[in-house]
């Protein structure tokens, strides 16, 4: 059975570090089992509460059906919405283990998402915060750090789904159309690497190239696994062996699967129209 890890309510730290930086507090309520902080205020907080409720309850039900694991453990922890982005920006400056990337972030051992949400487009904003909930998510499934390209590729398999509205299918195309069209360009311009080299990349090295696709990659590989007929029942029973024992089962993912990296790297390719 999978085995998860209770889910941090938000470290007090951490929390502290953020309100530095977040404007004057205008809400400290909940969304669904989170807490939620902002500098927000009037309507558009109102809408933002309305958009994190409807995620973050979706969620709850999204990821076990299209991950194949459960999340028996109740969620918990603190979401930061930003009204500014330079106030967002100047707070992951301040925090150096912080990713450098400006759409939003997670830190499931510490319970904590944030995220801009001032001057930006509300689908952009349910498509961030899900796929920052999914980080969560993951420690709820798994109980464990992943490798990145599986931990990236999970959590974009809830986000480019998520919409203001609320989730479409995930073999839905069109949210994946500008992943797949960059990630064609660099299949064309031979600049992407193969399945291989993608697996083995661990936190130093994943999408830190001048002009990376491991995301874009990652993304769609989880997602050609999650939709394929004849790979997703052993992909998803795959990703069970993998919460259950504790290990990094990488590179056993194609004998899982039947398969090779070779025959894996080609269907992939075959599926998207990339060769």
């Amino acid at each position: 059975m999978p085995t998860g890890l209770t889910p941090v309510a938000g470290a007090p730290s951490r929390v502290a570090a953020a309100l530095r930086h977040l404007g004057p507090l205008r809400f400290d309520g909940r969304c669904k089992s989170y807490r939620l902080i902002s500098d927000l205020a009037g309507v558009r907080l109102e809408r933002l509460r309305i958009l994190c409720d409807r995620i973050a309850g979706d969620l709850e039900n999204v990821y076990p059906e299209r991950i194949g694991l459960p999340l028996s453990i109740p969620a918990s922890g603190t979401l930061l919405l930003f009204s500014d982005r330079h106030r967002y920006r100047e707070y992951v400056a301040a925090e150096e283990d912080l990713a450098a990337g400006y759409a939003g972030f997670a830190m499931p051992w510490a319970g904590i998402v944030a995220l801009p949400a001032g001057d930006v487009a509300e689908d952009e904003i349910a498509r961030t915060l899900a796929h920052e909930l999914a980080h969560l998510a993951r420690r709820r499934a798994f109980g464990r750090e992943l490798p990145p390209w599986l931990d990236e590729g999970l959590a974009d398999a809830m986000g480019e789904s998520a919409t203001s509205r609320g989730f479409l299918p995930l073999s839905d195309e069109a949210p994946m159309a500008a992943l797949r069209r960059r990630l064609a360009d660099g299949y064309r311009s031979g600049r992407v690497a193969a399945l291989t080299t993608l697996v083995a990349l661990d936190r130093d090295t994943f999408d830190r190239a001048p002009a990376a696709y491991d995301y874009e990659q990652a993304a769609l590989f989880v997602r050609f696994l999650l939709l394929d007929p004849a790979l997703a029942p052993a992909f998803r029973l795959w990703l069970s062996d993998l919460a259950a024992c504790g290990e990094d089962l990488a590179g056993e993912l194609p004998s899982a699967l039947a398969s090779s990296w070779p025959d894996l790297e080609h269907r992939f390719r075959l599926a998207y129209s990339f060769d």
